[in-house]
């Protein structure tokens, strides 16, 4: 994630950049829907992921949903609405994503507060997604066979991002690093796409 402003130098990580995986994620041959000019990332099949990437709860649920009146709304959720603008600026940038597998999780709502962000949606479209039963995503056995999968291919940091900061992120991120405690593993977590 080249590129972080100077307050998050120590949540960075570096990237090693290859041909192969220059072209992980790609919008090239995209037909976005109606209205939109934005093409979900497509993941090369080819390329090894050096680097997984846990989206956490970027939903509606956060911004405008239940959860967001629960925090209060308006100037409560900015920080929130600041982290998917940022997480929306990386996932459109796909040379800073190279070598990166993406999973996303979805909370435990139902309805409008259930989908994406609406800037997000189109993005992550055809990402994989789990759903998050608790604060704790280890608690979703499709979590372990996905980064189980990540693992044997090669990732060795995963990189968590989204909603909340002092929530499911914090207790995701702690419980992840505990159940793969490997040296060769990071688990970092960027606040500049976190959000609450």
């Amino acid at each position: 994630f080249a590129g972080a402003d100077a307050r998050h130098r120590r949540h960075r990580f570096s990237m090693s950049v290859d041909r192969a995986s220059a072209r992980m994620l790609q919008g090239d041959d995209c037909d976005p829907a109606e209205g939109s000019e934005v093409c979900p990332p497509t993941f090369s099949s080819g390329a090894k992921p050096h680097t997984a990437l846990l989206l956490i709860d970027c939903q509606k649920a956060f911004l405008t949903g239940d959860w967001a009146r629960h925090f209060g709304g308006g100037d409560e959720v900015a920080p929130i609405r600041q982290a998917f603008r940022n997480t929306i600026a990386l996932l459109t940038k796909p040379e800073r994503l190279s070598g990166c597998a993406v999973l996303c999780t979805k909370c435990y709502t139902g309805g409008e507060d259930a989908e994406y962000d609406d800037g997000l949606k189109p993005l992550l479209a055809g990402v994989p997604c789990v759903s998050k039963p608790t604060t704790d995503v280890t608690r979703n056995p499709a979590f372990h066979r996905w980064f189980k999968e990540q693992l044997a291919a090669g990732v060795k940091t995963l990189v968590v991002a989204g909603c909340t900061t002092t929530s499911c992120v914090r207790v995701s991120s702690q419980a992840i690093r505990k159940i793969y405690p490997a040296n060769s593993l990071r688990v970092v977590v960027v606040l500049s796409l976190c959000g609450a």
